[in-house]
């Protein structure tokens, strides 16, 4: 079909709507460091679509109901380096990776390290070579079900090594 751009600031309401139903519920704090703008501009879009507000720990969280069930995350997964999961929230906040650790997967250098989710929380990073997985945890972890897991997505793997 043929193209038609839309206006700038229906074109940012859009991508807000968006924002906020795939990555939702989230924070105004979060969105405006995913869309690399200001809290008062994420307000803004937020009186203009049909958000619904919930709160947790004493923050306010948006979302756009999209029908759909929330769903159960898997008990373990290894996210990519650069993952939409850490990346879509506000870092220091994230409701998935303790702060303490914040520096384990987000380095000075501007990398983004393939984090392990484990029970909803990350636990560890991981980097495969050559058949070869390592995997380094921050936290205490259930190493067999990491392994597990592990084996059954790579199922060519040669070893795993914990550091």
């Amino acid at each position: 079909p043929a193209f038609e751009p839309m206006a700038e600031n229906k074109a940012r309401i859009e991508l807000a709507r968006r924002y906020f139903t795939h990555f939702g519920p989230a924070t105004v704090k979060d969105a405006a460091y995913f869309f690399g703008t200001t809290q008062t501009k994420v307000k803004s879009w937020l009186k203009q679509l049909p958000v619904i507000e919930t709160s947790l720990d004493g923050k306010s969280y948006f979302y756009i109901d999209n029908g759909l069930s929330a769903g159960e995350l898997p008990d373990c997964l290894f996210l990519a380096g650069f993952d939409q999961l850490m990346l879509g929230y506000e870092k220091t906040e994230s409701l998935f990776l303790p702060r303490e650790h914040m520096r384990d997967i987000f380095n000075l250098a501007g990398i983004v390290r393939p984090a392990i989710l484990v029970n909803g929380t990350v636990v560890g990073w991981w980097n495969l070579k050559n058949r070869k997985l390592k995997i380094t945890l921050f936290s205490p972890a259930d190493q067999r079900l990491i392994s597990n897991t592990a084996t059954a997505l790579w199922r060519d793997l040669k070893q795993i090594e914990y550091l």
